[in-house]
């Protein structure tokens, strides 16, 4: 009976310690593939290589465990597995509001979109910039009034600014020039929302001069921000928190094998600009 149960343990730790396995290798193949497709000087490319080898570190520990070459006290592995399930619980919460996010009003009566910015290599769109733009071209079809603010600051690596090369290519799309205002000073969400903002105050205040009809201020007007699936959560709480009381998220869709990454990515994102004050939980 002893023996049975010894079998039934070294079976249980064998499983769990080849899930770690299991995970050690996908965590460094999806590392390669990610460093391939965006390169590795972005830092949190590295956090899958860190998993990686966290998880096959812990399947050393397991293997070694299993063949009883080592024992780990009780409260130890106690208090391993308590911290390790409050973390998959809060970054579970986290993905779940970025998750939220993943939406598109399409019924509302827009009187602007703001297009946030992406990264440009050289003059050239990336993939994520390329699918923000796409979904404001439909966008304008779909809203032919209403105003679109595509804004992005320049970077290392671009050429030119952000702005810039969505306002060319929203032009090579048949979107009328008047229609678009640019924003090239911003470098993160929150200038992005802020920057836009002044923009189209600046843009009121002379077109508002004379006109029978006057624009609606962009604080109480209905405004879809257009940006990748996984970044609608912040960045229009972001918005909402700055002032564009009506900010409707209206996403756009993201390369598929890159969307882990960015979700894992946005989490961070989420707690870093709620700690700024920039954001809240709650709607």
């Amino acid at each position: 009976m002893r023996n049975g149960k010894n079998v039934e343990k070294k079976t249980g730790g064998n499983l769990l310690f080849l899930i770690w396995l299991i995970l050690a290798a996908v965590f460094g193949l999806y590392f390669i593939e990610v460093v391939g497709l965006i390169g590795y000087r972005n830092l949190l490319v590295w956090l899958w290589a860190v998993m990686s080898a966290g998880s096959f570190v812990l399947f050393v520990i397991g293997f070694a465990k299993w063949k009883g070459w080592i024992s780990i006290p009780r409260p130890l592995n106690i208090a391993f597995w308590v911290v390790f399930g409050v973390g998959i619980a809060i970054l579970l919460f986290l993905e779940c509001l970025v998750l939220s996010g993943n939406k598109r009003n399409d019924s509302a009566d827009y009187k602007y979109a703001i297009v946030l910015g992406c990264k440009v290599r050289g003059t050239y769109i990336t993939k994520p910039l390329k699918s923000r733009l796409d979904t404001a071209v439909e966008f304008s079809k779909n809203h032919p009034k209403a105003m679109i603010i595509v804004s992005g600051g320049k970077g290392p690596g671009e050429d030119i600014s952000e702005a810039k090369a969505m306002y060319d290519y929203l032009i090579e799309c048949g979107v009328a020039a008047e229609r678009i205002i640019m924003e090239d000073k911003s470098t993160d969400t929150e200038e992005n929302i802020i920057y836009s903002m002044e923009k189209v105050d600046e843009y009121m205040a002379l077109k508002n001069q004379g006109s029978e009809e006057e624009l609606e201020d962009i604080r109480t007007a209905e405004t879809a921000i257009i940006t990748n699936n996984f970044h609608e959560f912040r960045a229009t709480r972001i918005a909402k928190n700055k002032g564009i009381k009506n900010a409707e998220s209206f996403a756009a869709e993201t390369y598929k094998v890159m969307l882990p990454h960015y979700m894992l990515r946005e989490a961070f994102g989420i707690v870093h600009e709620f700690y700024r004050g920039n954001l809240s939980i709650k709607n």
